[in-house]
């Protein structure tokens, strides 16, 4: 799994939970390193994107991190 299949899950998974982003109600911005990206997950709206925009909340770490994480 890559941090692009990660974002897409999670994307899917709001798809499929229209309360599943409402109970976080919030914009969280993922800065991933090494390769750098960046992912907009907007609760509120349901979407995710990659790109940046203003966030509630900014999570910074490395690429391979997230992926563990995930």
């Amino acid at each position: 799994m890559d941090s692009a299949e990660a974002f897409g899950a999670i994307s899917a998974a709001m798809r499929a939970d229209a309360k599943l982003g409402s109970r976080v109600g919030g914009v969280i911005q993922f800065v991933l390193s090494a390769p750098e990206s960046t992912w907009l997950i907007d609760c509120k709206g349901g979407t995710v994107e990659q790109r940046s925009g203003k966030a509630d909340c900014t999570i910074t770490m490395t690429d391979a991190d997230f992926v563990a994480l995930a």
